[in-house]
Parts: structure tokens; sequence; C-alpha cells
């Protein structure tokens, strides 16, 4: 069948014009955008995975595809959006629960043909997709891949191709054969004389080789308003200037998620390539939801479950521990741990870290646990921890939750010059295919934003010295609180606002990929199943392309080996006790109560202490004073931007000291911040007061940690924050004058803070 040629030109709509979507003015559910870009295509695209999906959600699209250029970067991003919104997001759309498809997909390029986008359709379908990326990725130089139109067409099973312009019909013929009736054509209206001719290009295809045609605005970012900071990503893609950038840049600002009236309009004369875009969402069933890790089980003795091989270590680890018999005390902890840890089927994890320690142990590298791994009696047993969670009365649920459902977090410190050793060893034990590195992902801060947009913009080098210099360390919010001063730079205002503006939007957009420092994803099953991994740019290392919150959010199982120069240190010091004066001792039995060092750090005698060697340490050490091992966890603790932001440390002094008087906002303040005289230090303390006094649910909670956890946040989500405990604490008859001071905490700790069992781990160093 023949269908009229038809390029219509309405009048594109703004995110804000008559066409704007209304719930009562669009039908939902009739078009399913199929090549979206987000951010991670990495300077080829202008808004962030969850503000593509969302997006879309508004405007009663049926669903998105998110398919980004060589990887599977952003895709959890997008995920998290839709199916784990903060507990903080008060939105209609968040809490929305219209369906909705989510579907994944990479843009590859073969170094023999053009662009082809690859969709699965289920999850043998995802696991090819990733082994393609991971191929492609593998041999080439970081930020380029390297794959040949035959693997492609070899590796079709379970697949949906979608070749990209140009096109080769030779290129198409090939790609039919291989993929059958899974190979659609994309086609666009950008009112670009480029879209008119690929228009005109793919109705001959279409009549010549059979190929089913469908709509796509192929969108670069979500609203028009993204466009100019497009243009900046481009040059600095191309490393030119706007004003030389010229056909580097897009014609139009036409490339971005339109309403379905409009999208109705503008093919009216082919409604069936809207209609494909449904018919080809109903083949892409695979969802990140079907992702199932299963723990690495290579070191389990024959004929034994995981959970009795656990059991006869932890009655090892009592005797070793505790060799005059361990307290009844400890006996009833293990017994609960076990309880939830079986439930949860994680033994697995917590044998795979002991295998690691026990290779570390026996080639006399020191290592200590550290983090909210402190609070379990199991990992302290185990021989992953030197902290007595029991006696130091830790809570084990700020380390394993049931309501939670993530698997649990241990971060382990190596000595520094031998932590090697240990990375060699995991990928000698479990492979290239089983064991890879988790990757940082590389964001734009302030300095780095203005630097590129000022370079774009034609600055010289000197006048973007200067204006980073006036920045200072209050970033760019400097420049917005004193924009008169800008005129020293020779910038016009509207020239300097556009150049502040773009620069504040691409704060937090992805750069590269980095090493994590020392995270592990290790698997039973082959990772490059589960995640595309590439290599990095240090010999030897290969990456997972998920960050440690991605692999966290679909539960993949991560191990922290990291580095700690310190440990190096106090292995040479102990072996020295042992050479000269006979004491055998391990870090676990290095006495808490020895005077002669409290007096020592009482006079700020610490420099090259680990933790309390700063200026700040020791300006405090002679007024806090401590004299035991939990002064020093305090002291480790306070000196922090969480405490210092919400005025916790002079309160804490005069309470001390016996000049203030102990007092506690409420009465069911007096459990949670007694330890510390009535002054919030830790991160445990300010969870447990949003759920005693604010009325937070545990698991509102758990976010409020993430928060705190969090080097960046996002302002919508601080404003309900900041209301929904501010409120609640009014609510229990709390001052809003110590609201506002919690407040302030927890603004603190998003910046850095320590958790409770993670100061006692450095204050044991």
């Amino acid at each position: 069948m023949k269908h009229k040629k038809s390029f219509s030109l309405p009048v594109s709509p703004s995110s804000s014009s008559s066409l704007a979507p209304s719930s009562t003015s669009q039908r939902s559910g009739e078009y399913v955008e199929l090549l979206a870009r987000s951010n991670f295509s990495f300077l080829q695209g202008a808004s962030h995975p969850e503000e593509m999906v969302l997006r879309a959600k508004q405007l009663g699209y049926a669903g998105l595809a998110l398919v980004d250029v060589n990887g599977l970067y952003g895709v959890v991003r997008g995920y998290q959006a839709l199916e784990k919104p903060s507990a903080f997001d008060t939105s209609e759309l968040a809490r929305s629960t219209r369906p909705f498809q989510y579907g994944i997909g990479s843009e590859l390029t073969p170094y023999d043909g053009s662009p082809i986008a690859l969709l699965p359709m289920n999850k043998t379908g995802y696991a090819r997709l990733c082994r393609l990326i991971t191929q492609a990725k593998r041999p080439a130089p970081k930020g380029f891949s390297w794959l040949s139109l035959e693997e492609i067409c070899k590796n079709n099973e379970d697949l949906i191709a979608f070749p990209l312009p140009p096109w080769s019909e030779d290129h198409l013929r090939r790609l039919q054969d291989a993929f059958q009736d899974r190979v659609y054509l994309p086609v666009y209206k950008d009112f670009t004389w480029e879209a008119v001719t690929l228009y005109e290009q793919a109705l001959k295809i279409e009549a010549n080789l059979q190929i089913q045609l469908f709509a796509t605005q192929w969108p670069l970012y979500h609203i028009p308003e993204r466009k100019p900071l497009h243009d900046v990503l481009t040059c600095v893609l191309h490393k030119t200037t706007l004003t030389d950038a010229k056909t580097k840049l897009l014609l139009n600002g036409e490339r971005y998620l339109k309403p379905l009236n409009w999208l109705r309009h503008v093919w009216r004369e082919r409604p069936d390539m809207l209609a494909r875009t449904q018919e080809i969402a109903s083949r892409l069933q695979f969802s990140l939801k079907e992702i199932r890790y299963r723990y690495p089980q290579e070191i389990l003795p024959a004929g034994k479950t995981s959970n009795d091989f656990m059991r006869e270590l932890l009655e090892k680890g009592l005797k070793w521990r505790y060799p005059k018999g361990a307290p009844a005390a400890v006996l009833r902890q293990i017994a609960h741990e076990m309880e939830l840890i079986s439930e949860l089927e994680y033994e697995d994890y917590f044998l795979t870290l002991w295998d690691i320690c026990q290779f570390a142990r026996k080639k006399g590298i020191l290592f200590q646990g550290r983090g909210s791994a402190a609070n379990s009696i199991v990992c302290f047993i185990l021989g992953l921890t030197n902290i007595d969670p029991v006696r130091m009365e830790l809570l084990f649920e700020r380390f394993i939750s049931k309501e939670r459902g993530e698997p649990p977090d241990i971060d382990i410190d190596f000595e520094h010059e031998r932590r090697e050793e240990v990375i060699q060893y995991i990928f000698t034990k479990y492979g290239e295919k089983h064991a890879a590195m988790v990757c940082t992902t590389i964001c734009y801060r302030s300095r780095m934003a203005i630097r590129e947009v000022a370079k774009v913009f034609g600055l010289d080098l000197s006048t973007i010295t200067k204006l980073i210099r006036f920045m200072g360390r209050e970033g760019l919010s400097k420049l917005v609180e004193q924009p008169t001063s800008i005129a020293q730079f020779g910038l016009s205002p509207r020239r300097f606002k556009l150049m502040l503006q773009l620069s504040v939007e691409m704060q937090g957009f992805p750069r590269h990929l980095g090493i994590h420092t020392g995270g592990f994803v290790i698997g039973h099953d082959p990772i490059v199943d589960l995640v595309p991994v590439e290599k990095a740019t240090m010999d030897g290392r290969y990456v997972v392309q998920w960050n440690k919150d991605d692999v966290n959010t679909l539960g993949l199982m991560k191990v922290d080996v990291l580095s700690l120069g310190m440990l190096t240190a106090l292995r040479k010091s102990l072996e020295m006790l042992k050479a000269h004066r006979g004491i055998h001792m391990n870090l676990a039995q290095i006495p808490h109560d020895d005077q002669p060092t409290y007096k020592m750090i009482q006079k700020a005698d610490t420099i090259g202490v680990f933790q309390i060697e700063s200026r700040a340490q020791m300006s405090l050490l002679p007024r806090l004073k401590p004299a035991n091992y939990y002064d020093l966890v305090i002291e480790v603790a306070i000196v922090r931007p969480g405490p210092i932001q919400g005025g916790m440390i002079h309160p804490f002094l005069k309470r001390r000291a016996g000049k203030e008087k102990v007092t506690y906002a409420h009465p069911k303040l007096e459990p949670i911040l007694k330890r510390t005289m009535g002054v919030p230090i830790f991160q445990e303390q300010i969870m447990q007061i949003a759920v005693q006094t604010a009325g937070f649910t545990p698991g509102e909670a758990d976010e409020l940690r993430r928060i705190m956890s969090s080097s960046w946040t996002k302002g919508s989500l601080m404003h309900t924050l900041r209301q929904r405990l501010i409120n609640g604490m009014l609510d229990n008859g709390i001052t809003q004058t110590y609201a506002e001071q919690i407040f302030k905490t927890i603004v603190g700790f998003s910046s850095y803070g320590f958790p409770e069992s993670h100061s006692a781990s450095f204050a044991l160093i």
C-alpha cells in the first residue's frame, strides 16, 4: 500500500505553549518514544535520564525507551525515577500509578557502517546486548567502541534493530537477513532539510525493502529550553566555540519531547507510524526488574550449604574472639543476626568477604572493615571488623534491614602498599567474566562547569582564571549573589546571565567514567550478562557501566576493597613490637584504656595520628579532653560539616565541662542522645530523631540516610524534607529553633558526616 508523502510544518510548541499537556485535552497511551537520548550519551544529550522518562510520562506517552550511545550507563536512573521515587517527592507525577512502559537499549556504531540502535525483547536479548556492548568497548580506547556490522548481525537473537541514518540499502538488506521482521526504520520530523530528505528516502526504502517505518522525535533533551545547553555540550565535544561551531550545532531546537496532540497533527497523514511505536513496544518485554543476581559460591566446601559453612566459621570465630567464653549477650545477638541473614539469603556475601580477608590474613596484610558493617557481631566474629558492636551497643539494623531489602555493604580498608595484592587475588580467583570494578561517574561541578561554558563563549584563559578565583570555595553561588561584581571581567550583564544559567544547568552532568576507589561486583553468573563491562584507563582494570548507587538499586553485590596508609604504619608497628618486645598483638587487642596515650591526645600532640591530626581536631582536643575510647569516637565524628553546621560542637563542650545542663527537647530524645549529652553527632541519631519525633517511617528514615550520604541533593526534595521534618517536630511540641538546628545538621551531613560505627572503626585506628 502506497502512502502520500507528507511533511507539514505546524508551529512548534514550547514547553509553555497552548499545546502543553493536560489530563483532559489529550488521550493517553497513543505513542511510545523509542529513541530517547540522555546526558549519559556523554556530551550528546542535554537531559538527565529521569527528566526524560518523567517528562514522557507527564505528556501522557504510553512509554519511552532510553537509548544512549555505546552503553547502558543511565538506564538505572530512569528505572529508579519510575519504580522507586523518593519518599519526599510529593508531586502527582511521582505518585501516579498510570501504566508506563520503560524500555532500554543502546546505539552502537560499527566501524564499517552507520549507527544501529539495539533494544532487547527479553532477558536473553538483554544479556546479548550487554555482551555486544562489552565486546565493542573492551578493545577500544576509553570513550570509543570497536565492532563490525557482521558481529552485530551474528548476535541478533532476541534484539530489535533500528538502523539510523545515513542509510545504505546494502547494509539494510544485511540487517534484514539477520534480524528478519525485527528491523524497523525510524523517521523523524524536526523541520530541517536533512529530515525532509531522510523522510523521502525512508518512503522509498519502505516500498523497495518492505521495512516498516515508525515515528520518533529522536529527542536529545526533554524540553526546548535545554537547546542552548546542548549547543554548549556540542562545542565541548568538538573542542570549539559557539562562534566557530557553525554546522556542528543543531539547526533548530525541535529535538525534544512534544505533546501528543502535536504529534497527532504532524503525523496526521501517516498515523500508522505513530501506532507502530506501540506495536514495537509490545515486543519489548524486558524490564530491569528481571535482573536476578546470584552470589558467588566458589569457596563453598563440597556437601555443605552456605548456612552450614557460615555457622561453622562463627563457632571457630567465637573461640578466637572470646577465648574465655562468649557473653550471653553476644550469643543472643549472633542468633538474631543469623536469623535475618538466613531469611534474606546473604550467607554467600559474608563468605565471599571472609575468603578475601582470609587471603589478606595469610599474607600478613593488615585490614579492617568499617562503616555500618561494624554494627554487626557476625562481621566481628568472622574477623571482617575489629569493633565489638555488643560492647559498643551499636544497632545491627543500621547494617541490614528487612524493610530496605538491599544487600549489605561492607567497606574494608587494606594496607595502602599491599591492596593491589588483594585486587589481583579477586581477579585471579573469579576471572574477568565474574568480577569487575564499579565505575564512578565523574560529573561537572561548579568550577569545571563555568570553565567549560566560558571557553565555549570564547573567553580567554586569563579571564577564566580570574573568574574561577573570584568564585573561591563558594562556587557558582557567589556569582549568583554578587552579579554586579562581574563587570570587572568585561562581560555584559546579558552574556554573564546566560553563562551562569548554563553553568548551573551543567552541574551534575556526567563528564566521563572513572574507577571507584575499590568497589567490586562479583557474581556467580558472568557479570557481562548483567551489565556491560569496559576497559578502564588503567591497565588490567575493567569497570561495569554502573556506579555504586545503580548497583545497589538493582541489588547486585558490591565489595569495597579500599586502601589506608595508616594500616601500613600500624602493621609495621605491630611487627616491631613482636620483634623487639616479644609482644604479640592484633588490631582488636590494642588496649582501649592506655592513659599515657590519652594524656598525649589531650595535649594535641597528635601530628601524624590518624583522623585527629588536622588543625581543627588539634584545636578541639585540649577542650574536649578525650579520656576513653568513646570520647575518641565522638572526637572523630564531631569535627565534620554535619555537627559544625548544626551548631552542635559548643553545646557539647559546655555540657561536657559542666557549664551547661544536659537537657532534651523531647522525652523521646533522651534514649537517642543520652550517650552524647543531648547533642546529635552521629548519622544514626538523626535518623532516630526523624522517626521518634517527626513521624518518619523507617523507610523514610533510610532515605534520609541516603540524602545525608550524598555529596549533592536535589533542591525540591530538600525543601519537602525540611517541611516534613520541621512540621513533624512542631507537632510533637519541639521548638522551631531546635527543628531548624536538626535540619542544618542534615544539610551538613550531606557534605560529609559519620555514622557512629564508621567513627568507631576510625577511632580504633
